[in-house]
């Protein structure tokens, strides 16, 4: 009787409200076929009732709701499918968003052409799931969108442990720079990471930049992951405050197949954690650029230097060592650099070099350099600028030379260099 009642609704209501009732698939699937034709349909409510949890027979209901019905209550819902399909318009996908329930554990919109405005309505919605556990924007054109993206990313609940982003190639969670930008967006936070669990293989690049917020348990997930992405190519983690235990969560896991890692700026790492890199750097046979641009001592440069993929095609080098110390490291790196027959750029930056140190530095350099940057150095003088004019003279491809912000003037880096000055070769001084 339920089953012709509901497939005789009259065509001409405005509201239709099922709450609470436990029907069968058939009889659901009886007043789905009777809604397509309620031109009038203003309002449907079937908060708390059996069709709630036949995920396809809601969608069903949902896509042949016409475009008269602006309002749909579906509280008690747990899993809502809103995926792509030719059965479900778009108008009436983004309209649905606006009535997603708090109860919802599982969102599929999974190849969803949604604009701007859709996922900022669901970006609202979700901030209030409590329970939601996973989401599947696989596909969409969010993916694309890196500020969308990571606006959605943040609003996540900590309950959400999966986000589904199959199709994502770069993904950028970097963060502005300046204090007003950083206000303007939301950090990643454990929860935001934690969510990124398993980030699909597809995946060539992830930048952090910025992001200091997020904690052990974040970088943890990520680093359990990270090991699984076997195209992975860039790694940006600069100024992401990385605490030790943090680094080491993930370094151990870095893909074998890594081209690119950027560490500048995380300058709170012990020896031991250093240590780990070194034992990963040698794992990593494709690495072509290393950003070290970071505060680290003696010890911890030496085992890093002595690991330097010899692959490398671009290496930038921060306060590693002491001249306090001794300069332990530099006796690693000039062995490790004479190997390095690949490398174009080489950087030095706030570097404790001075004219002892480079005594046995300079002339190791590599002839196959393309680039060299000495920035804010000041305790070479005289003699170690002469002896790094002699090895200029035998660096051949060398195009650029950057002395700015040393104890060099345009003047005198013209008496320094100007008998191994190239037509091409270009200095900053």
């Amino acid at each position: 009787a339920r089953e012709t009642a509901l497939s005789n609704l009259p065509g001409t209501l405005e509201t239709l409200d099922v709450k609470g009732v436990q029907a069968t698939r058939a009889e659901w699937d009886a007043m789905t076929g009777r809604v397509k034709g309620m031109s009038s349909l203003r309002k449907v409510d079937v908060s708390e009732s059996s069709l709630l949890s036949d995920v396809g027979g809601l969608r069903d209901f949902l896509a042949a709701l016409p475009t008269s019905c602006k309002e749909v209550r579906m509280e008690g819902s747990q899993t809502v499918d809103l995926s792509a399909g030719p059965d479900l318009s778009n108008g009436r996908r983004e309209l649905t968003l606006q009535s997603l329930p708090g109860t919802l554990e599982a969102i599929d919109l999974k190849g969803a052409q949604m604009g701007p405005l859709a996922w900022g309505v669901l970006r609202e919605k979700v901030e209030g799931m409590e329970g939601l556990t996973r989401l599947n924007i696989s596909e969409s054109p969010l993916l694309s969108d890196m500020k969308g993206l990571k606006l959605l990313l943040a609003a996540l609940p900590p309950s959400c442990k999966d986000v589904e982003m199959e199709g994502l190639l770069d993904l950028d969670l970097s963060l502005p720079s300046g204090y007003l930008a950083h206000k303007e967006v939301k950090q990643l936070t454990d929860s935001s990471l934690v969510a990124l669990q398993n980030l699909p293989v597809s995946l060539r690049t992830v930048t952090m930049k910025g992001n200091d917020k997020v904690k052990d348990v974040g970088w943890t997930s990520f680093g359990k992951r990270l090991e699984k992405l076997e195209g992975l190519k860039e790694v940006d983690v600069m100024s992401c405050r990385l605490m030790d235990e943090y680094a080491s969560a993930f370094f151990p896991f870095l893909p074998v197949g890594l081209e690119k890692l950027i560490l500048g700026h995380n300058d709170n790492l012990n020896t031991e954690v250093w240590k780990s890199l070194a034992d990963r750097l040698m794992s990593l046979t494709e690495l072509k650029e290393l950003d070290l641009r970071v505060h680290m001592t003696d010890s911890a440069g030496t085992w890093v230097f002595r690991s330097l993929p010899l692959t490398l095609e671009k290496l930038e080098i921060g306060t590693i060592g002491s001249r306090n110390q001794g300069g332990l490291p530099w006796p690693a790196l000039e062995s490790r650099l004479e190997r390095l027959k690949a490398l174009k750029e080489l950087s030095f930056i706030l570097s404790p070099l001075d004219d002892r140190e480079v005594r046995t530095l300079f002339p190791v350099i590599p002839l196959s350099l393309e680039k060299l940057c000495f920035r804010s150095i000041r305790a070479i003088g005289r003699e170690g600028w002469v002896l790094l004019a002699k090895r200029i003279f035998e660096l051949k491809e060398l195009k650029e030379l950057d002395v700015r912000d040393c104890d060099v003037t345009e003047a005198n880096a013209e008496d320094y260099f100007r008998r191994s000055k190239t037509a091409n070769l270009i200095i900053k001084a």
